[in-house]
C-alpha cells in the first residue's frame, strides 16, 4: 500500500502548472537548491510534439520522486546546487536549444520555460526574497 503523500507536497499537487512554477522559483529561492530524476545513464528528458527538448526540474526530492515511475522508473531524485544550475545548467540548456519543464506533476505537465526565461524569473525571485 503506497504511503500517503505529505499534505504539503498533496497542496503543491493540487495548484494548477502556473502557481506550482511559482512555488518553483520561491523554493529554490528560498532553499538554494532544486532537483532532477538521474539514472546511471544520466538526466531525465521528455520532449514535445514540436520537437522541444526539456529538462523537468523540481523543487522539492519528494515531488521528483512522484514523477519516476513508468519510463523513468529507475530514475531517482538528484539535487542540483541553485548556483551551479544558474552559472552552468541554464547556459548549457539554452546553447543546446533545450527547455525547462518546472515542476511537472506525475499526472500533469509543468510549464515549460526556455532557459533565459527561468534565469531571468529566478534571479528577479531571489532579489525579491533577499
Amino acid at each position: 500500500m503506497a504511503e500517503p503523500l505529505d499534505p504539503q507536497i498533496a497542496e503543491v499537487l493540487a495548484l494548477d502548472p502556473a502557481a506550482r512554477y511559482q512555488h518553483f522559483l520561491a523554493r529554490c529561492a528560498a532553499t538554494e537548491r532544486l532537483f532532477g530524476l538521474r539514472d546511471e545513464e544520466g538526466w531525465a528528458m521528455v520532449g514535445d510534439e514540436e520537437g522541444g527538448v526539456f529538462l523537468p526540474v523540481w523543487p522539492e526530492a519528494e515531488l521528483a520522486a512522484l514523477c519516476a515511475t513508468g519510463e523513468w522508473g529507475e530514475y531517482a531524485p538528484a539535487v542540483i546546487p541553485l548556483v551551479e544550475w544558474l552559472s552552468a545548467w541554464l547556459p548549457n540548456l539554452a546553447e543546446e536549444g533545450w527547455g525547462v519543464a518546472v515542476a511537472p506533476a506525475p499526472e500533469g505537465q509543468g510549464v515549460h520555460a526556455t532557459a533565459d526565461e527561468l534565469r531571468t524569473d529566478l534571479e528577479r525571485e531571489l532579489r525579491r526574497s533577499s
